[in-house]
């Protein structure tokens, strides 16, 4: 199979992602009485809430795609390359989306100077102007496990990181089920630190993207690549089902089966879609660039739709309008944030790199 520059369909799934997420938190989560949410709104999108409570599992498809997209963007590339091409691409678009927040907070009278500090520099403690951007720090992990790799022992041994996370991410909810089983022990709460650097909760997700590159690029599922997307998985449901349930407590309903399913399902789509990528492109066709741009759009849309899209669905007042207007604004929102961070990062990668044109090239296109 040949491998293409884009894959189109991972582009719509990861949109599809976002927007879970988005729905999750604006006709949802934001509402809740435990997050000092509006009883207005909490009441008016009741009826929807089956259709979007498990939406936050698009953070978890996030992952996989992050396994699967780092993999095939470290090939071929220095160190020092992935390293820079990777800043210039998490950086110019959340100093626009945190700058973003922080007008629209200025404007509702909630200023939060720290936060947006905290969140220009991606601070890996915080405090964020948003508290989403706590994702951004789990994938910037990865990216040093992945920097790490390509130093020592080169980027063609990425299926390797993906073994170390998924056998290290499956023996932590391995061991943190018996504890809580056997003795009533959260025994995750002495790792600090360390559950953090270790990729423990997380990891199987982009061991299971891994997989799916290593499977994609070398032309087919062999044992190897078979057992790593087995090991993955366990550690992957594991954590949706302690997330589940953990959303369920928090939020005072019945533990549901509906977001592992939505898992399950987006798994499948995605694993069609990369290795039906050719029949993809071919069906697209002169939409593909439209269909790249809602890919790149996933990133700020993330990053801008919680805190900003909550203030001024508030000051709309009327639930329903301020979710119809809000919605369909912050996909246009990040479709223009895409448009203004591509020139912002083409110029840093001009200051850091200006004899590498290789590297700019290639950061210009990806």
């Amino acid at each position: 199979m040949v491998m293409r520059k884009s894959f189109l369909g991972l582009d719509l799934i990861r949109f599809c992602a976002a927007a879970m997420v988005m729905f999750y938190h604006l006709a949802y989560f934001a509402w809740l009485p435990k997050h000092g949410g509006s009883g207005l709104y909490h009441a008016a999108f009741e009826p929807v809430v089956p259709l979007v409570d498990f939406g936050w599992v698009g953070v978890e498809i996030f992952f996989v795609i992050s396994g699967f997209v780092i993999a095939l963007s470290a090939q071929g590339r220095l160190p020092r390359d992935f390293l820079i091409g990777r800043a210039t691409r998490l950086y110019p678009a959340a100093w626009i989306c945190a700058t973003v927040t922080l007008a629209v907070l200025l404007w509702n009278g909630k200023p939060d100077w720290t936060g947006w500090v905290g969140s220009m520099l991606l601070s890996p403690a915080g405090p964020w102007i948003d508290g989403v951007y706590w994702t951004i720090v789990v994938e910037m992990v990865f990216y040093a496990w992945v920097y790490f790799l390509m130093r020592f022992a080169g980027a063609d041994k990425i299926h390797f990181l993906g073994w170390i996370l998924a056998l290290l991410s499956s023996a932590f909810w391995g061991l943190r089920v018996l504890a809580l089983l056997l003795f009533d022990v959260h025994f995750d709460q002495f790792l600090g630190l360390w559950s953090q650097l270790l990729l423990l909760e997380f990891g199987s997700f982009f061991a299971l993207g891994i997989a799916l590159w290593s499977a994609v690029r070398r032309g087919g599922w062999s044992r190897s690549r078979m057992a790593l997307a087995l090991v993955s998985l366990p550690g992957c449901l594991v954590e949706l089902v302690a997330h589940a349930r953990s959303v369920a407590l928090e939020s005072g309903t019945e533990l549901s089966a509906s977001p592992i399913i939505a898992w399950l399902v987006i798994m499948v789509a995605l694993f069609t879609a990369v290795n039906r990528n050719d029949r993809i492109h071919a069906r697209l066709g002169h939409w593909a660039g439209s269909v790249r741009q809602l890919g790149l759009a996933t990133y700020p849309l993330y990053l801008v739709h919680f805190a900003a899209g909550r203030e001024i669905m508030l000051m709309i007042g009327d639930p329903w309008l301020a979710l119809a207007l809000v919605l369909p604004g912050l996909c246009l929102l990040s479709l223009g944030i895409v448009r203004m961070e591509g020139p912002l990062r083409r110029g840093i990668l001009w200051l850091v790199a200006p004899s590498d044109r290789t590297l700019r090239l290639a950061e210009s296109r990806t």
